[in-house]
């Protein structure tokens, strides 16, 4: 997100991996069809996880209404992978833990608040 008054870090705390392997991609997105495309965040990070969890650091965000989504890349393939019916493999998740139905949940689901000043998210690991 672009710098402007009131705008700091964001630290993004991924829990519950299933282990240290791979890597953690973790995305963050200021509007519905961004988030419901998967495509055009504002930032993105990653990090290696250890003890089972990771951690990243989004600068500069811009106080406002946005909604994070990570995976679990355990096999380093730089995507999530899927069984053959679509059901994921390896471990993702969303702000809020909002789940959907039948895929991802809706932006207003995993949307939160963030203000003008540090903000730390906990986000929990889903396996399917």
């Amino acid at each position: 997100p672009a710098s402007s008054q009131g705008a700091r870090s964001l630290t993004v705390r991924i829990d519950g991996l299933r282990n240290d392997r791979g890597m953690v991609f973790v995305s963050l997105f200021d509007n519905k069809r961004a988030f419901d495309q998967n495509k055009g965040a504002v930032a993105s990070a990653q990090a290696r996880p250890a003890n089972r969890l990771a951690v990243v650091v989004f600068q500069n965000v811009v106080p406002g209404k946005y909604a994070l989504s990570f995976i679990h890349d355990e096999n380093d393939n730089k995507k999530l992978d899927t069984n053959l019916i679509g059901i994921p493999k390896e471990g993702f998740g969303y702000s809020r833990d909002a789940m959907g139905r039948f895929g991802p949940p809706k932006f207003d689901d995993a949307a939160l608040s963030v203000p003008a000043g540090p903000m730390t998210v906990v986000m929990h690991t889903k396996y399917m």
